[in-house]
């Protein structure tokens, strides 16, 4: 008995792996849902860019452009386990190279820089697309097609949900030579927050640039899973009243308050 018990006590413990869940950078005023699966070789940007939009000085009253290059993105979604999450759906959408500013939110067909991908059995889900261009003041959506200084970095949007989990939606900054601190107002309301960096990054053949994000998921508990769709509207649209200065900044007009857009006509 006493041996027995000597044995219980060196037995090695296993103890399971533990990831933590990646928090939500809510920059979503653009987000249009269940954009397409993108179909062109060029992938979620289709359309001809030949230059693109950079990121300038708040104290920059011009623009400047740089030749178009290409962006990959590997997107590795996991639980909170450490397991990849096959079938997980990754919403992908950003500025358009040539100009900073977002397909129109009034005009859903308009599908450019958007697009649906799903992870497959390794849990991973690439996207392949251009260098964005840097939005503005005006969060890249205005209805006379312009927009205003401060001009900051580019940024890939990613809404991840999956069936059990709880959504991620946030932001991966796309790194380059000359990219200014975002003093635009998401970044300001949200205290700064940059969302997800891109690792492992490296030059292609044409100086683009490949690189990888981690997106862990949560489990959701009985209580949310209770809610069903509530769970990413609560994601989306947290604000009581929508207008506040955090909604205004970070909350998609096309899911919170689908009617504005036949007064803004963005």
């Amino acid at each position: 008995m006493r041996l027995s018990l000597a044995l219980l006590a060196i037995a090695p413990v296993s103890i399971a792996a533990t990831c933590p869940a990646s928090p939500s950078t809510p920059t979503a005023q653009a987000y249009l849902p269940d954009a397409p699966l993108p179909t062109s070789q060029s992938g979620i940007c289709s359309n001809d860019h030949p230059l693109t939009v950079a990121a300038s000085s708040p104290l920059s009253l011009g623009r400047s452009y740089a030749p178009t290059k290409s962006l990959s993105i590997d997107v590795a979604v996991k639980t909170t386990t450490c397991k990849a999450l096959p079938g997980a759906k990754v919403e992908v959408w950003m500025a358009e190279p040539s100009t900073g500013l977002y397909s129109s939110l009034s005009s859903p067909d308009n599908t450019e820089c958007r697009g649906t991908l799903h992870t497959g059995s390794s849990g991973s889900a690439v996207i392949n697309t251009l260098i964005p261009g840097s939005y503005g003041a005006l969060n890249g959506l205005s209805p006379f097609s312009f927009d205003m200084v401060p001009f900051g970095p580019p940024v890939v949007h990613i809404l991840v949900t999956a069936d059990g989990y709880d959504p991620v939606v946030t932001e991966v900054q796309v790194p380059g030579d000359g990219v200014v601190s975002d003093w635009r107002g998401p970044s300001l309301v949200l205290g700064g927050a940059e969302g997800l960096d891109l690792t492992g990054i490296k030059v292609t053949t044409d100086g683009g640039i490949s690189g990888s994000v981690s997106v862990v998921l949560e489990p959701l508990g009985k209580e949310d899973k209770r809610k069903g769709g509530e769970v990413l509207w609560d994601k989306l649209c947290p604000s009581m009243v929508w207008g506040s200065v955090y909604g205004f900044f970070t909350e998609p007009i096309a899911v919170c308050r689908p009617e504005m857009l036949e007064f803004f006509k963005i």
